[in-house]
Order: C-alpha cells, then sequence, then structure tokens
C-alpha cells in the first residue's frame, strides 16, 4: 500500500505538521502532493481514473476498517489511500470542494488508539494526526514494523516540540 499525503499548503510551513515525517520515513511509499482548489495533481487524477484510489476519510457512507483476525483485514485496501494532511477543519474544506475526492471509496479507521499528538488546538475527538492515520494503516496492512517505526518518529517530534516550546 503507498500513501498520497494530499497536503494543505499552510501544512508545509507548520513545524507541527506530521505528514512530513512520513514522507522522510517512506520516500518510496508515501508522496505529499499539494492541494490544489482549481488544478488538482494530475498524475493522481489519472490513479484515481484507474481505481486504484481510496480515501481515509470518516462519515457515514465510509468503510471501517479493523483487523478481523490475528491477520485478516474487513476490507481489501485500494493500492493507493489519500490522506488529507491538513487540520479537520482545512481537510474537511478540502473534501467539500474537490469533487474527485467525494467520488472516491471512503473508508475510516475503527477502533483506532487515542491519539499521542496534543501539539495543535481544537482536535478532533477520537481523531489521529497524519502520521498516527498513516501508522494504523501500515498495522491494518500486516506491516507492524513500519508502523512501529513512525510512531517512534512521532514520539521524538513530539518531544522536539516541547523542548521548542519551553
Amino acid at each position: 500500500m503507498k500513501l498520497i499525503l494530499l497536503t494543505h499548503e499552510r501544512e508545509f510551513d507548520r513545524i507541527t505538521n506530521t505528514g512530513a515525517l512520513v514522507q522522510r520515513r517512506f520516500p518510496n511509499l508515501c508522496q505529499r502532493v499539494l492541494w490544489q482548489r482549481k488544478e488538482p495533481n494530475q498524475a493522481m487524477l489519472e490513479l484515481i481514473e484507474f481505481g486504484k484510489v481510496g480515501l481515509v476519510y470518516p462519515s457515514p457512507e465510509s468503510t471501517g476498517l479493523k483487523v478481523t483476525s490475528d491477520t485478516a483485514l474487513s476490507h481489501e485496501l485500494p493500492e493507493y489511500m489519500i490522506l488529507l494532511d491538513a487540520t479537520w477543519q482545512e481537510a474537511a474544506k478540502m473534501y467539500r470542494q474537490s469533487p474527485y475526492l467525494q467520488n472516491l471509496p471512503t473508508y475510516h479507521l475503527e477502533q483506532a488508539p487515542q491519539t499521542l499528538y496534543v501539539r495543535r488546538r481544537n482536535q478532533k475527538q477520537g481523531g489521529l494526526c497524519t502520521l498516527e492515520c498513516a501508522a494504523v494503516l501500515y498495522e491494518l496492512a500486516g506491516d507492524a514494523e513500519n508502523a512501529t517505526q513512525l510512531l517512534g518518529d512521532l514520539k521524538a517530534h513530539n518531544l522536539k516540540q516541547f523542548d521548542t516550546c519551553g
């Protein structure tokens, strides 16, 4: 499974952004794409057109992803998964203003762990940061090693954030 981080322009300058950590850790498995309302990324649109892409976006219509046994995932994942790399408010706007996202199969994470990331205000109850979402997806896909590496990166990032704030 490969990740496409559809990233809001403001996230590129935020030191609190965790999508950059995912892309740095796994440059061959993760691509950051700038979200543009009027001119969406052409390569991403082509993947969508070929039916290879799903979107992690919790909604009443989204399919829940969970492990149903020790190794079996409740649903097969698409080859590429898009994560909206933005604040919750920005992600909702991105989704609303991008018809190509609204036509994708959507997924939400069932039984997601409690977030370890507490650096932003107005966090959604039960919400995860981009890195945590990527880690859960890797875990669900049976790649515990990548998930563990990402969570280690998040812990180091959180410590660095506290050091710079104090």
